[in-house]
């Protein structure tokens, strides 16, 4: 069921609204004693309001203390998920003294505790009983709140159709919020993923939505089998009579039918079959006719199958048809320039223009990387569980590179222009920042390869695995795999590797969710920078690991946060503003490697990929990482970047341009539309521009 709502959107966006009353309906006199606390509470969550909802909420407490203090909870309930408390987690860890019951202990003595834990004993018999833990005083790197203005739902609906990859969970109930409350989509789906979800979701509210090609209407009927609709695993098809005539209505309307079936010919096999096309030959002949040919292992001639034979025996018509589809042809550019040189350079650079600016973006960035880099990664129908690494043997000729980047510059350069102006105020750090590109898998609304920096008061970092099931006993284990600066496997923290790194890491114990009613059960595990660079860590990679071979999405709940903090025994367990990732693990897959940190640059590198893995320890995995770690990181390090869209134009003056920054910590910026990846600064007052109206250019 959907649970969101308006609040949950635009928190997620560093947004809030504060209701107005123009009436004053009862007096209030100790207004800096309710805002107060207000800030207070604010300040608890990790959030600091900005002047003008300080502002916005000044002026309620005087006009209205009643719809203030409405407002407040509704809020506040909004506040708690968007850090991962309202679940109450701390309750459910094993060790409620953690960490320093478990440094106190034996590794003996630790194993001992444990299995009594498994052999059903009663946890007081076991563990300490709660002590007071002292309150924490902590330098916090707070987020800023701004003041949604009114056009904020529109923009951030509109942004959500703009994105070029796909929806994770979250955003798609954002979407069918929207769609719910009567938002008119006002931008186009250019994502074929996002059109049908979009699509299916719409035909709930009776609306319609045009869908153009044969796989869109094979993602339909997928999507109404409650299948995989990004089609890379196969569905059984469940339709009603309704369905299967509306879904061959719209296929009626595609001008691809014959090419279209032969890209997923058996998927389409079993459709025709759930659609009964016999029933309505008449009506839809061709249909028919398609359906009839495929049955009978008939095939019919496809753009792909054409242009393998003319790359095979290096005819020139393969340019000529390529360029009819430039997203085909950029796809294949370097096999392309291999074959015919300077005269598939000819062909391509004059219908560079047709495509996207996220396509040029990462065409940049691949041949600007292709030849330097050790590896090349393969992943079969994007899955990452099947990635394959080879060494990386691409040379693409210099002069290739140079031309086509340069148009691509050029390109890019007018279309900002034309959106934006030419005058924009940026940092080195935007290359920190990337763009969205497919990942079905994604659980994070940040893209991959995101860098976020650890701030240098920060002594751990704690992660956090929380799941509820009711039906059966599972675990959902959190660990951590370690590495020295070669990528040489270190050590591992998990449920039965608790000792391996000392002191520097440390576990909270394993629970058994089936020992609650709710079937609710977490884990924690403690990073000690400091202690970890002392014993020759350089690299930390975090991973989720479904130990029943359970997929994620067939629990009630999976839920994962990252804190960090100074003083691990001070304050609670989790506490609100430690928070700095919190998030539904979702997806069929049974691992989840959330990010890896590099302990001598203070970086953490968002990763959102479900790899291959044995799900029975984080142990089992540290050679499999050893390996495939090196490629992964200079994949991350390749993918583009806001710095890729921007390099091209001067840095000018902060006072004269629209800034485009990491954060806004130090810099002034007053009633202008801008970028700002992380807000820090109260006093600010912008329109927030989003990284997919950016890339929408």
């Amino acid at each position: 069921m959907n649970t969101i709502n308006q609040h949950d959107i635009l928190i997620n966006h560093c947004l809030i609204q504060v209701p107005t009353v123009t009436q004053n309906t009862l007096h209030q006199t100790n207004i800096q004693q309710t805002m107060g606390t207000l800030s207070s509470n604010f300040l608890y969550y990790g959030y600091i309001p900005s002047q003008q909802v300080y502002e916005a909420m000044t002026q309620l407490a005087k006009t209205s203390p009643k719809t203030l203090h409405q407002w407040w909870q509704t809020l506040e309930k909004s506040l708690k998920k968007s850090k991962g408390v309202d679940k109450d987690i701390g309750k459910y860890i094993v060790y409620q003294n953690f960490p320093q019951e478990v440094l106190d202990m034996s590794q003996s003595e630790y194993w001992i505790r444990q299995l009594c834990i498994y052999w059903e004993a009663d946890l007081t018999s076991v563990r300490q009983a709660p002590i007071p833990r002292a309150p924490m005083f902590e330098q916090i790197d707070f987020k800023v709140l701004h003041l949604a203005r009114s056009s904020a739902l529109d923009n951030l609906y509109e942004s959500l159709l703009l994105k070029p990859a796909a929806w994770i969970a979250t955003e798609q109930q954002e979407v069918q919020w929207f769609v719910q409350q009567g938002y008119t989509m006002n931008a186009e789906i250019k994502f074929k993923e996002n059109l049908v979800f979009a699509a299916i979701t719409c035909m709930q509210y009776e609306q319609t939505l045009p869908l153009s090609t044969t796989t869109d209407v094979l993602r339909l009927a997928t999507g109404f089998s409650e299948g995989d609709i990004s089609l890379k695993t196969n569905s059984k098809f469940k339709l009603s009579r309704r369905q299967r005539k509306y879904v061959l209505e719209v296929l009626a309307g595609v001008k691809d039918l014959e090419e279209g079936v032969m890209r997923y010919k058996n998927k389409w096999i079993h459709l025709f079959h759930q659609l009964h096309v016999g029933e309505y030959a008449k009506k839809h002949p061709k249909i028919y006719q398609v359906a009839h040919t495929l049955r009978n292992g008939g095939k019919y001639p496809t753009f792909n199958s054409n242009i393998e034979n003319y790359l095979t025996t290096s005819n020139t018509e393969a340019l000529a048809l390529l360029a009819q589809r430039p997203g085909e042809f950029a796809r294949r550019i370097v096999h392309v320039l291999e074959v015919f040189g300077d005269t598939a350079l000819s062909c391509f650079l004059p219908v560079l223009h047709k495509l996207e600016t996220i396509k040029l973006l990462k065409l940049k960035r691949f041949l600007r990387t292709a030849n330097d880099r050790d590896y090349r990664i393969f992943t079969p129908k994007g899955s990452w569980k099947k990635a394959q690494f080879e060494l990386n043997e691409t040379q693409i000729k210099p002069h290739h590179i140079q031309q086509i980047v340069m148009a691509i510059d050029q390109l890019v350069r007018q279309r900002v222009s034309n959106k934006f102006g030419t005058s924009f105020f940026y940092t080195p750090d935007i290359a920190h920042i990337k763009l969205p590109v497919n990942n079905a898998e994604a659980v994070s609304r940040y893209p991959k390869g995101t860098v976020f920096h650890i701030p240098d008061n920060i002594r751990f970092i704690r992660s956090v695995t929380y799941w509820q099931e009711r039906s059966q006993t599972c675990w959902m284990d959190n660990g951590w795999n370690f590495f020295d600066a070669n990528w040489q496997a270190k050590g591992t923290c998990c449920w039965d590797t608790t000792w391996e790194m000392g002191k520097a890491a440390v576990f909270s114990g394993d629970p058994v969710n089936s020992y609650n009613k709710a079937g609710k059960a977490g884990q924690l595990i403690d990073l000690y920078l400091d202690q970890l660079v002392e014993v020759g860590v350089r690299y930390a990679v975090w991973n989720i690991l479904s130990y029943n071979r359970i997929p994620f999405d067939a629990l009630e709940d999976v839920q994962g946060l990252l804190l960090w903090g100074e003083k691990p025994q001070t304050g609670k367990l989790i506490e609100p503003s430690r928070v700095n990732f919190s998030f539904p693990v979702t997806g069929k897959s049974l691992t989840k490697y959330i990010c890896y940190i590099d302990l001598f640059t203070r970086r953490l590198v968002l990763m959102d990929s479900s790899l291959s893995a044995s799900v029975g320890s984080a142990r089992n995995n540290a050679t499999r990482l050893q390996n495939s770690m090196p490629a992964i990181v200079e994949y991350l390090d390749a993918l583009p970047s806001l710095m890729d869209m921007f390099e091209g134009f001067a840095v000018a003056p902060a006072t004269d341009a629209m800034k485009v920054v990491y954060t806004d910590k130090q810099l002034p910026i007053d009633n202008e539309s801008a970028f700002v990846f992380l807000p820090k600064n109260k006093d600010n007052n912008y329109d927030p521009v989003s990284l997919e109206t950016l890339i929408s250019v």
